[in-house]
This record gives structure tokens, C-alpha cells and sequence, in this order.
């Protein structure tokens, strides 16, 4: 397996259920959530991969508020492994161990619905902002969460502050939250996102176009304030700040890696660690949006031990 595209057929082997068309929507600890074609818009199919595995679990049929069927990140999602739903005293279970997963759904009308790998069943909705008037509120790139300390995090713009606010829900007992930040932007194009900085901070990021740079803000206590700890301009080894550089839009990030895509539709790949560029030179010559990418962290490790320990 070296480098270049790979189907998703190449970790998974699918069992009644073709993957064509299947597009990914969020990855964790392994596992890989994503949405099979369907023909209605009220009704969204899901399947989760086991990419260390090689298992596939198709989910029932969700059948729920708005979702649109073009753009599924104009709605959250999640997908939860066991190791989420533990205390610190329990033990975790095996990394490739796909029995326990939760998957969450967020539609266009904010209803959080739940799946639960041991009901077998998907929950009754839950409004993300309760009785609040939800025509106050903006998905602000709400789709995939970031999950910290146990609770998955969306991001959502409220008009009437103005500001940001933080849709939380806890992985073990599902306790929903709603946690306003006061942060406001001049620009909403720089379309902020959630992220963990590398101690596990939650933290928001977004690429300023005008000058190249990436800025993170680290939120303090989650409820007060949010301070900006690193400025990263964005500059390809060796080179000058080139147009497409200066006029990237960021498709996803995770772990310290952000993959963003410029003008020239050429991809390229941020280390925030290191503040390093680096053009990947293997994708597709085509507009990409955050629909299509999904970072994918792996422990190849478990994954060889795991397809050796199988045969």
C-alpha cells in the first residue's frame, strides 16, 4: 500500500451493501462514518467502516427533519467510539473492537438524533437549543464534531449577540449543552472551526486569506473569552507566497494537520507543528469542498497487527 488514492474497499469488504457513491463524513479512533445514496432528502443512510477491521455496519434508515441531500455538512455529525464513553477509571476496550460506536445526526431544524450500537435503534429527536428560536442561529462548518474529554463539540454563529456558541454532547450519558462564546469576526467567509491545540485545548481555527495565515484561538474556560495563541503563515518550502497559497480555503484539519485546497485547485498539506507546506501532488485536479475530505488518523500499528491477527 503505497502513496496515492485507495478505495474505501481496500480496508473494507462489504457485506450486502455496495460502498459506490458512499461519501465519508467523519472518522474516529478507527472508525468511519459514511452516507450511502438514498432518494428521499427526509431520510439519510448511514454506514460505519471499521477500517482496522475491514467490517462494515449499515444503520437503519434515519428518518428526520431537513437535511440537505447535496451539502450534509449544513448538519452535525458524530461518530463515538467506546474509548469516548468511558470514565478515567474504566478500561478501555480493544482499539479495533467495533461493538460499541454512537453515531449523532443533526438536521437543518438543529434535532439531535442518536445511534446507539448496543439498542440497535436510532433515538427521539433532541432540539440543540431547546425552546430557543432557532431562526438565531448559524452552522458555522458545524459538520463534523470535535470531540474533547468525552463530548462531542459543533459550532453554530448566533446573530443576536453577535457571537459563536458551542452545541455540546456528552458521549456516555448524552447530556446536551450550549455554551455561548463571545467572539466576534468582522468576516464570516473565514468560516472559523473547531479544533483541539495540542494539549487538548478546544480551540478555534481559520485561514485569513488576505495574508496566508492561519490563526487559533484557544477557548479559555468555554465560557468567557478566547485568547489567540499562534499566528502560522501559510509558505510553500522554497518559494514565494504564490496566488493560490495566498487564496486558500481550508477543507479539514485534525491532530495538527490541515489540508487546504487554493485557487489553482492545487491540495495542499499544513503541519501546525512544524508550520511546513507541502503540496500533495497525488489528488485529483478538481474543486474540492469539505463534503468530499475527511482527515483520516490511523494507528497502522493496530491496523497490521489487527489484519494479521484475523487470517
Amino acid at each position: 500500500m503505497g502513496r496515492g488514492c485507495h478505495a474505501l474497499t481496500t480496508f473494507v469488504q462489504p457485506t450486502g451493501q455496495k460502498l459506490d457513491h458512499a461519501e465519508p463524513l467523519v472518522s474516529r479512533h478507527g472508525l468511519l462514518l459514511v452516507r450511502l445514496p438514498s432518494h428521499g432528502s427526509r431520510v439519510v443512510h448511514l454506514a460505519v467502516c471499521n477500517l482496522l477491521v475491514g467490517e462494515c455496519h449499515v444503520l437503519p434508515p434515519l428518518k428526520c427533519g431537513k437535511v440537505d441531500p447535496l451539502h450534509l455538512d449544513w448538519s452535525g455529525y458524530a461518530i463515538l467510539s467506546g474509548v469516548d464513553s468511558c470514565s478515567y477509571n474504566q478500561q478501555p476496550p480493544p482499539s479495533n473492537d467495533a461493538s460499541s460506536f454512537k453515531v449523532v445526526i443533526i438536521d437543518l431544524d438543529y434535532n439531535l438524533y442518536t445511534f446507539a450500537s448496543d439498542k440497535g435503534s436510532w433515538s427521539t429527536a433532541s432540539r440543540c437549543f431547546g425552546d430557543e428560536a432557532t431562526s438565531n442561529y448559524t452552522a458555522v462548518y458545524h459538520g463534523p464534531a470535535v470531540v474533547c474529554r468525552g463530548t462531542a463539540h459543533w459550532l453554530f454563529y448566533e446573530g443576536m449577540m453577535p457571537g459563536l456558541c458551542i452545541v455540546g454532547m456528552e458521549a456516555k450519558t448524552g447530556h446536551i449543552t450550549l455554551t455561548r462564546i463571545p467572539f466576534e469576526m468582522d468576516d464570516m467567509r473565514y468560516r472559523p472551526c473547531l479544533t483541539l491545540s495540542t494539549d487538548g485545548t478546544l480551540s478555534l481555527i481559520y485561514i485569513e486569506r488576505e495574508d496566508a495565515r492561519v490563526l487559533i484561538w484557544e477557548i479559555l474556560d468555554e465560557t468567557t473569552n478566547c485568547l489567540c495563541t499562534r499566528s502560522i503563515e501559510l509558505q510553500e518550502p522554497g518559494k514565494k507566497l504564490t496566488q493560490s497559497i495566498s487564496s486558500l480555503h481550508m477543507l479539514g484539519e485534525k491532530y495538527g494537520t490541515m489540508i487546504a485546497q487554493g485557487s489553482s485547485l492545487c491540495v495542499y498539506v499544513v503541519d501546525l507543528e512544524t508550520e511546513t507546506v507541502e503540496e500533495l501532488l497525488d489528488w485529483p485536479n478538481r474543486h474540492a469542498n469539505r463534503v468530499d475530505v475527511v482527515p483520516l488518523q490511523m494507528s497502522w500499528l493496530t491496523f497490521f497487527l489487527s489484519r494479521l491477527g484475523s487470517r
